[in-house]
């Protein structure tokens, strides 16, 4: 009898300790899904605003857990321009799971670095956005500089899009991703 309860104990520390690495790994899984829908939709506006020869922007809600990618399109009856959420076999608006968070949001706007009489046709800056929740794919293949940070408490993913060249990266982790925009006209021969 004794021999029994013992297996019977043994069997359920062991069943205990096996639902506890489920759920973290599964808690896991979940951070890395996410990380990687916002890389994926990242690299398709990038290379949507190329094709389509338009801008093409990730709204983040760090408040909601939600990021969509959107694009302006003129509508041809009232020749108004309306904006157009993106929803496809390649990406759509992703709410996160719960647990998982998007814990940093760091973005500079690359028409904030060009004085305003310099823009020339490019679009200004609107002033009723939410500073740090929109990333700009432009028709050129730049984008403005950004990190995300996704994490569950324990694990984290880094996110970052280049600016030069609006290359999407993907990191396990925390990373030092440096946000300098470099001016070619102050380097030194």
């Amino acid at each position: 009898m004794v021999e029994i309860l013992v297996v019977v104990v043994i069997i359920a520390l062991m069943a205990g300790a096996s639902a506890g690495l489920y759920m973290g790994t599964f808690k896991n899984m979940q951070l890395e899904k996410s990380a990687k829908e916002f890389y994926l939709a990242a690299k398709y506006a990038r290379l949507a605003a190329v094709e389509k020869q338009t801008e093409f922007r990730m709204v983040i809600d760090k408040g909601e857990g939600k990021f969509v990618v959107v694009y302006k399109k003129t509508n041809p009856e009232t020749q108004e321009q309306e904006e157009v959420i993106v929803s496809n076999p390649y990406t759509k608006p992703v709410t996160l799971p719960e647990g998982v968070t998007i814990e940093d949001v760091m973005i500079v706007r690359s028409i904030q670095l060009i004085e305003p009489e310099k823009r020339g046709d490019q679009e200004s800056l609107d002033e009723n956005e939410e500073p740090g929740s929109i990333i700009v794919f432009t028709p050129y293949g730049t984008a403005d500089s950004a990190v995300i940070k996704f994490g569950n408490g324990k694990t984290s993913f880094t996110v970052s899009v280049s600016p030069a060249t609006g290359k999407v990266k993907i990191v396990r982790g925390e990373t030092e991703l440096p946000l300098d925009i470099i001016d070619l006209d102050e380097l030194e021969a």
